[in-house]
């Protein structure tokens, strides 16, 4: 189901809340035009639950207000453009500042939480790593990947293994 105003611009009010989707993990996900299409903003098991968070974001977005986790999504896409040379296309939000991504050069499903100061270093989340984008802190919980691994040479190489 679409929901947009039915006057004026969008301007970031307009969402979609998706049921049974194959596409999802979970009964019930929210997808928002300020958090972005490429992954949802809530997900829950109820729709008691998606109504009150529902109700909870109106005054947010008939007032415009950007959430803080839109901010911290934009610094963990920096961090990914800064390592991997281009953007995730899929950055979920696991929590109070946790988010996943997948690496599009190992395929790798990395963690990593954000941070407003370096006093608050998640748990788990070793504070060396941590790297600042913008105003807010991203802690990786393992190294970035480095580069695109070589499919075709390892492949080759397993070939003349098993040939040997």
């Amino acid at each position: 189901v679409r929901f947009e105003p039915l006057t004026g611009e969008r301007d970031g009010k307009y969402f979609l809340v998706a049921l049974d989707s194959p596409h999802e993990l979970i009964k019930w996900t929210l997808y928002t035009e300020r958090y972005g299409y490429d992954a949802p903003e809530f997900c829950c098991g109820n729709v008691r639950e998606m109504t009150a968070y529902i109700n909870a974001i109106a005054p947010e977005l008939a007032q415009g207000i950007q959430p803080r986790f839109v901010q911290e999504k934009a610094a963990v896409r920096e961090y990914i453009r800064q390592h991997e040379g281009k953007d995730a296309y899929c950055i979920r939000r696991e929590g109070e500042h946790l988010f996943t991504y997948q690496s599009l050069l190992d395929w790798k499903f990395r963690e990593v939480a954000v941070s407003a100061s370096l006093e608050n270093v998640p748990q788990g989340f070793p504070a060396e790593q941590a790297e600042r984008h913008g105003t807010l802190y991203v802690f990786p919980s393992e190294a970035p990947a480095l580069e695109k691994p070589d499919y075709m040479a390892q492949r080759a190489r397993r070939r003349k293994e098993q040939a040997r």
